[in-house]
């Protein structure tokens, strides 16, 4: 099965019935979705919200976005660009800083810094410097890692390097196999 979850412009809240969105109560500006179902968010006052069943449940602390690999890889960055990451009790701070995160259900977890630097998230929990330039990034897994510049070129990761895909974006989304 899979989920899917949107926003419009008016901050309404939908969720993918299989033949039509269906309206969800509440308002929010970003919302994210793991593999398993995990539904999160952030409202225009940076508050995060937390699916539960037929309601959002209020949880600490305040994000600009949120990035929701699965129930136990939720990761938040704030309006000064500072990583957390939900622990299942509160929310862990994470040194770097960064302006987009991606994290998947298999613990991969990537980020751009403002000034377009890509990094991914070693075995020891340190930042590793990728190569290339990018505004946004979103990861479906390991092998799974698709990203945007700021021209609105669109890469994926192969072979230990960025390839070229066809079509110009300001935003790209991808899940796991």
């Amino acid at each position: 099965a899979y989920h899917v979850w949107g926003v419009n412009n008016k901050d309404q809240i939908y969720r993918w019935g299989g033949h039509r969105w269906d309206s969800v109560s509440g308002l929010l500006k970003h919302v994210s979705v793991g593999e398993d179902g995990a539904v999160w968010g952030v409202n225009r006052e940076g508050r995060i919200y937390q699916r539960i069943p037929g309601e959002w449940r209020g949880m600490p602390g305040l994000a600009r976005s949120i990035s929701v690999g699965n129930a136990r890889n939720i990761w938040i960055i704030n309006n000064n660009d500072q990583i957390y990451r939900w622990t299942g009790h509160g929310w862990q701070a994470f040194p770097g800083l960064l302006f987009s995160i991606g994290a998947a259900a298999d613990g991969s977890v990537w980020g751009v810094n403002s000034q377009g630097s890509i990094y991914v998230l070693g075995n020891h929990g340190h930042w590793r410097n990728m190569p290339g330039q990018a505004v946004q990034v979103s990861v479906g897994g390991a092998r799974h890692v698709w990203v945007v510049n700021n021209y609105g070129d669109i890469f994926r990761w192969r072979h230990d390097e960025w390839e070229p895909v066809a079509g110009n974006l300001k935003q790209v989304a991808v899940g796991s196999d």
